[in-house]
């Protein structure tokens, strides 16, 4: 009897262990289909994410060759422009408004000596009367100064009357290139 109660009583615990790893295994089992499921809910998002990242790096390709191509005929267009209206100018015309309008304006600022004093140069002007015009001559005298002191002269901009063609200009140049 002794060992019919040690095997019943070992039975039992037997018993209670497997119903014990059967729990375990079912409640494991319950949260492995949980993970699954969740996994499986988050790989579809991330592929959707994923998937759209590509369509837009695709859109960025695409458009930042477009705008490569903008810039590029832009700038042929800039160039094309530029050269047309260096055509255009009259260098004759640029000169003449630079004497009329600049000149007179420094030779009345002149000092009281008949010079006008900028920095380290000095213009000075005189005028000889003709028979119906008065010449203005603008000499440019530059003071001796060490060398890396002087400073280098900049290119200036056209102005706005400098850059319209005149349209006698602009057909005799046609109609030069025609014959």
């Amino acid at each position: 009897m002794v060992t019919d109660q040690n095997h019943l009583s070992d039975s039992a615990s037997i018993e209670q262990k497997v119903i014990r790893y059967t729990e375990k295994l079912a409640q494991s089992l319950g949260l492995d289909e949980q993970n699954t499921r969740a996994y499986k809910a988050l790989s579809g998002q991330i592929w959707a994410l994923e998937k759209r990242l590509e369509d837009y790096h695709i859109k960025y390709v695409k458009l930042k060759r477009k705008v490569n191509l903008l810039e590029d005929e832009l700038e042929d267009e800039l160039e094309d422009e530029l050269d047309d209206l260096d055509e255009c100018v009259d260098r004759g015309a640029v000169v003449d408004i630079i004497i009329h309008e600049i000149v007179p304006s420094l030779i009345g600022k002149k000092g009281s000596r008949g010079a006008v004093h900028r920095g380290s140069s000095s213009y000075s002007s005189e005028s000889f009367e003709g028979s119906d015009s008065v010449k203005t001559i603008v000499i440019k005298e530059n003071k001796a100064i060490p060398h890396k002191q002087q400073r280098r002269a900049r290119p200036r901009k056209i102005g706005m009357r400098a850059r319209v063609c005149a349209k006698d200009d602009y057909s005799s140049k046609s109609a030069s290139l025609e014959q």
